[in-house]
């Protein structure tokens, strides 16, 4: 049976003689050292193990359960861990398909916001319900935050959940602040995130939705801050006689710079009564 030198092997098998190295440190493989030198020959029939082995790796499988697998467990055993990684993929998959999706957004915000065609543009449409979970209340944290445990996942997550804001009492004089994270309803319940009884639910169906590219300032107080945002849009449901509802949410997307500084790009968005 044919035998081969560690480079000449694992350029066969299309893999780094580093990992054939870490292989045998975990007992995936063996070779035998020989001549002179010392080198390493591996034999050809354990090229079906090194292939199953990368297998394995690509499913997200240590090198430690993998040796076990090689070395022989039951298929009870094997199907346990199969089916557990298959658990992981499959949640995995569900977070990569909705950064995927968020991202491709993104990129066409950034290109309306380049083209000049975001700042001050406004749409009637139906949209769908977002979760929104508070994390700050107007420019501090919120004390004995109860929603803790959510929102470290929430906050792993980000790039799915979104920096937001709810501001409430929208019609008054002093309409308050609240900043957290929002999230698609149906992505929310795909990934597990709706389990807190503290978290809302905002919006759904037929919505005023404005497109907001402000200077980033970090020197204004919340009122301020609040008052800069609603202007323009409350002017133009009130000329449009939008019966708004009376809280709106505000989905800070990100941020750019030019020659005048730093800006923030936002989507405000109302329902309507």
């Amino acid at each position: 049976m044919s035998e081969y030198r560690i480079g000449e092997f694992a350029k066969k098998l299309c893999v780094s003689q580093d990992l054939l190295k870490h292989y045998e440190k975990y007992e995936i493989l063996s070779s035998t050292k020989k001549g002179p030198g010392g080198y390493r020959y591996y034999d050809f029939r354990q090229s079906p193990r090194i292939l199953f082995s990368r297998q394995l790796q690509n499913w997200g499988f240590s090198l430690k359960e993998i040796s076990r697998i090689i070395k022989g467990i039951s298929c009870a055993e094997t199907y346990d861990m199969l089916s557990g990684r298959l658990k992981v993929l499959k949640e995995d998959h569900g977070v990569l398909f909705w950064h995927i999706r968020y991202l491709e957004s993104l990129c066409s915000l950034l290109e309306r916001v380049e083209s000049g065609n975001f700042h001050g543009q406004w749409f009637v449409q139906n949209t769908e319900p977002c979760l929104f979970i508070p994390h700050t209340n107007g420019y501090d944290f919120l004390p004995d935050n109860k929603n803790y445990r959510a929102l470290q996942r929430w906050i792993t997550l980000q790039g799915i959940t979104k920096q937001a804001a709810v501001i409430s009492n929208i019609k008054s004089d002093k309409p308050a602040l609240t900043h957290g994270f929002t999230i698609p309803a149906e992505a929310a319940r795909e990934l597990g995130l709706g389990e807190s009884r503290h978290i809302d639910t905002i919006g759904g169906g037929r919505s005023f939705i404005y497109n907001s590219t402000l200077p980033d300032r970090t020197d204004i107080d919340s009122e301020s801050f609040v008052r800069r945002l609603m202007n323009n849009p409350m002017d133009i449901a009130y000329k449009h006689n939008f019966e708004l509802r009376d809280s709106a949410l505000v989905i800070t997307h990100f941020l750019s710079s030019d020659d005048k500084g730093l800006a923030r790009h936002r989507e405000l968005i109302f329902s309507i009564v």
